[in-house]
């Protein structure tokens, strides 16, 4: 799996969907009333609320050194990309598969045995 930075805003707006969503089930079960007309305000707070969350996690991303590059990533690598491909990638795409003796290019390579 691809590792990616901490965006506190997603969590903050899942959160928020979370708790909208919890106290309709619960006002579904008969625990509790919800007025219809608060799930407005109360979405377009958290909203708000996150928007802002992500200005700010990106100014303070923005004014870290290396332009908020992650730790370890090569100097111009994509700031989300892996630095580099982990052990259970293949670059040469065949996956381990015998490749017939063909080299990447097309040129033929040595077997055993000097033929």
């Amino acid at each position: 799996m691809r590792r990616h930075e901490f965006e506190p805003a997603r969590l903050l707006a899942g959160l928020a969907f979370a708790g909208i969503a919890s106290a309709f089930a619960v006002d579904a079960a008969g625990g509790w009333d919800v007025p219809g007309w608060l799930v407005v305000p109360v979405l377009a707070a958290a909203l708000g609320l996150a928007g802002l969350v992500s200005a700010v996690t990106r100014a303070v991303r923005a004014r870290r050194p290396g332009g908020g590059r992650r730790e370890g990533a090569p100097v111009g690598a994509d700031p989300g990309s892996d630095p580099e491909p982990g052990p259970g990638s293949d670059p040469g795409g065949d996956s381990g598969a015998d490749s017939g003796g063909v080299r990447a290019g097309g040129e033929e390579a040595p077997r055993a045995g000097g033929r």
